[in-house]
């Protein structure tokens, strides 16, 4: 069973998916092709950061 991290890409912010490769665990972007070798599985499992939210104009009191 595949394990997908959605919204997980640092390059494009896309779909990055773990994969494993002769006892090595990558994880990959499904839409950028971005490659990164996981250390510690417990690190792939973790949460993405969420990002920046946008910012929000106060509206000004109408004074």
């Amino acid at each position: 069973m595949a394990k997908w991290k959605l919204k997980g890409c640092p390059r494009c912010g896309g779909d990055v998916f773990l994969d494993s490769l002769e006892h090595r665990w990558f994880e990959q972007c499904l839409q950028c092709s971005y490659m990164r070798e996981v250390e510690n599985l417990a690190e792939f499992y973790q949460p993405a950061l969420e990002k920046e939210p946008a910012l929000v104009r106060k509206k000004k009191p109408a004074w």
